[in-house]
């Protein structure tokens, strides 16, 4: 369950500020986007997991960009930020990191929690 506390959290940081500005300060669009985000974002790291786990390094770099360009839009700079690095190592053909998407699912959880209480907020 998503507390007040947490909407509150996204929506007076830099990230809502960034998305209200890419939605035309469009409050009902902005939750509308970060929903479908938060939607997605289970079914991505699933897919990139099990392609890791088959070494389909460019299946998942493409599914880790994917990510990275809706958090570009979003503004959600820290996952944008493990996406870089995930995508950067599966591009050179090498595994990412454990600690490096340890960190990206823990990221994509808390966002995912946030997010979806955001977008469901009336």
């Amino acid at each position: 369950m998503t507390t007040e506390k947490q909407i509150y959290s996204i929506t007076a940081t830099p990230e809502w500020r960034a998305i209200l500005v890419q939605t035309h300060g469009n409050a009902t669009l902005a939750r509308q986007i970060l929903g479908m985000l938060a939607e997605e974002l289970p079914a991505q790291y699933a897919e990139i997991n099990i392609l890791l786990s088959a070494q389909q390094w460019a299946a998942a770099a493409s599914i880790v960009h994917k990510i990275h360009g809706s958090c570009s839009f979003c503004g959600l700079a820290t996952l944008q930020k493990l996406c870089a690095d995930i995508e950067t190592e599966l591009r050179g053909n090498v595994a990412p990191r454990e600690a490096t998407l340890l960190a990206f699912r823990q990221e994509s959880t808390r966002i995912i929690m946030v997010l979806d209480g955001l977008a469901h907020r009336e």
